[in-house]
């Protein structure tokens, strides 16, 4: 069952209010016009209209390396048209521009028609091959070192769906893991 939705004051309380008003200071010397929550009340991010020509997404991380890593991810990819640009990186948050639309789970729950879900997928995951070809054209991979590699397909080695790449590439994860998950 879902919950009734909440009023503004409920959502943006004081502490979040000092919040928005304290990065939006940082990064653009003002407070913005309007603040929304798209995401939903439990996130952190939100989307802050500062009289430019596009909002931007205000998005907090679990830490400041998260952080870090992926403002290196969004300035490597920022001109490529794939990714956000970035705006800012401050300690835990990253500013970036918001790409505007309808985000895919919902596109999804919103069709029915089965081609169209398996087209909307497909344009998805081109999208990912996309970025994934645009970061290795820039050597992204040895800039922005991973936590976590791909999924792997059970035996050290992930898949890679493009041609014109290896079929499939090593993994190592870390001895933990396979100490206690892979035995």
């Amino acid at each position: 069952m879902n919950k009734p939705a909440r009023n503004s004051s409920e959502v943006f309380n004081e502490d979040r209010s000092r919040q928005v008003s304290w990065l939006s200071n940082k990064v653009f010397g003002r407070d913005p016009k309007r603040v929304a929550f798209p995401g939903g009340t439990s996130r952190s991010a939100f989307v802050a209209d500062m009289d430019e020509e596009a909002p931007f997404v205000f998005a907090k991380r679990e830490n400041r390396e998260d952080a870090q890593l992926e403002g290196i991810i969004l300035r490597t990819l920022g001109s490529t048209g794939y990714v956000p640009k970035l705006k800012a990186v401050v300690d835990n948050w990253v500013v970036q521009e918001c790409i505007p639309g309808t985000r895919l789970p919902v596109l999804l729950d919103e069709t029915e028609d089965m081609d169209a879900r398996e087209k909307l997928v497909a344009a998805s995951l081109e999208s990912l091959v996309n970025i994934h070809t645009a970061a290795h054209k820039t050597n992204l991979h040895h800039r922005a070192c991973r936590r976590w590699g791909p999924k792997t397909n059970g035996f050290g080695t992930g898949q890679v769906l493009q041609s014109g790449y290896p079929n499939t590439f090593p993994l190592s994860l870390p001895n933990w893991i396979v100490k206690n998950w892979c035995t």
